[in-house]
């Protein structure tokens, strides 16, 4: 069932980028949250742990993202607010 929503959201994601022309930037945006669960072993437990909802833990991570990206909050930071969620 989550697999079902996850597909409609991106279709929805990716239909809205196209029509308001910031495609590029999604994708830079998705790049960028891939390479940090890639690079990352702890943000990579938070997305498997059981104990947070994955949408929760999704929307945290890009909430903290562009926390990050917009220098509301440094590296360290970020990286703390992420060892919190585990």
């Amino acid at each position: 069932m989550i697999d079902v929503i996850a597909n409609r959201y991106a279709e929805a994601l990716f239909q809205l980028s196209e029509e308001e022309n910031i495609s590029k930037e999604i994708y830079s945006e998705l790049h960028d949250v891939v390479q940090l669960v890639k690079e990352n072993k702890d943000l990579d437990n938070v997305f498997k742990s059981p104990l947070v909802a994955k949408n929760e833990k999704i929307d945290l991570i890009l909430k903290y993202k562009k926390m990050l990206d917009d220098g509301i909050i440094t590296q360290e930071e970020f990286n703390k607010k992420k060892k919190e969620l585990l």
